[in-house]
C-alpha cells in the first residue's frame, strides 16, 4: 500500500501522518473533525510490538479525546509468527 498517496487523497497534503518503521501513526482531519489514524505499512508482519505500538495509540486517544474516531490503516501479510508472540498471545 502506497500509505502516503492514500492519505493525501483521504486528507490532502497537510495531514499529520508519519511512519516509525512500519507503524502508522497520526492525526487527520475529516470533514473539520480530528481524527486518528493507527496501522501498519510495507506489508509488514504482525508481531508482539507493532501491535503494542498500535495499542498504545488507541488507548492515548480514548483517554485523551474520547469520542474521537480511530481509522486503522493496515497493510499486513498477517501474523508474525515467532513462538514470542505466540507465548505472548499475538496468535
Amino acid at each position: 500500500m502506497n500509505w502516503q498517496a492514500l492519505a493525501e487523497h483521504l486528507f490532502g497534503a497537510d495531514h499529520g501522518i508519519h511512519t516509525d518503521g512500519d507503524f502508522l501513526s497520526g492525526t487527520a482531519l475529516l470533514d473539520g473533525e480530528s481524527i486518528t489514524v493507527v496501522g501498519s505499512t510495507n506489508h509488514a508482519s504482525i508481531g508482539i510490538a507493532l501491535a503494542l505500538k498500535q495499542a498504545r495509540v488507541i488507548l492515548d486517544t480514548m483517554a485523551q479525546h474520547p469520542g474521537r474516531a480511530i481509522l486503522l490503516l493496515v497493510d499486513t501479510q498477517g501474523q508474525q509468527l515467532r513462538r514470542r508472540d505466540e507465548l505472548l498471545g499475538i496468535n
